[in-house]
């Protein structure tokens, strides 16, 4: 897995968010339909809030929304917000100090590989994950499951 786990749930929470676009929704909400633990929710909610891709409002009518639209929402965006970009930055073998200069024995390597899931993340929309999903639901769809 290219990321944490937390971070796949933030994935799940921001489609969910996507579905019901506008309308606010409460982490136990969330929570429920993700099959996560309730306090796990809070956490990868606050994380989204923090990074600005999800607004949140107390009180009667409040809860989570999307900040933006889902086309204005790249998945790097949403690893970022939770791992802060670990699998972007940080050196395969877990040396502190490689780079260009100092490079471990697979740093050239992985330096390609890295740019590659660079450019999927920030190529790939929520609104791209949004689409697949439901296609995948689709009854009509060829691959749906």
């Amino acid at each position: 897995m290219l990321y944490s786990r937390l971070c796949q749930y933030g994935i799940w929470a921001m489609v969910e968010l996507s579905e019901e676009q506008g309308e606010p929704r409460s982490a136990e909400s969330l929570a429920a339909v993700t099959h996560l633990p309730a306090p796990t929710m809070a956490k990868v909610l606050s994380e989204l809030v923090r990074a600005k891709l999800v607004t949140s409002h107390r009180g009667p009518g409040g809860g989570f929304r999307l900040a933006k639209p889902p086309e204005e929402i790249t998945l790097e965006e949403i690893v970022r917000a939770i791992d802060r970009g670990e699998v972007l930055e940080g050196c395969l073998m877990g040396l502190p100090m490689c780079g260009d200069v100092t490079a471990c024995p697979l740093h050239s390597r992985w330096k390609e590989v890295r740019e590659g899931i660079r450019r999927f993340l920030q190529t790939t929309t929520l609104a791209d994950i949004v689409t697949a999903a439901r296609l995948r639901r689709s009854p009509s769809s060829p691959v749906a499951s």
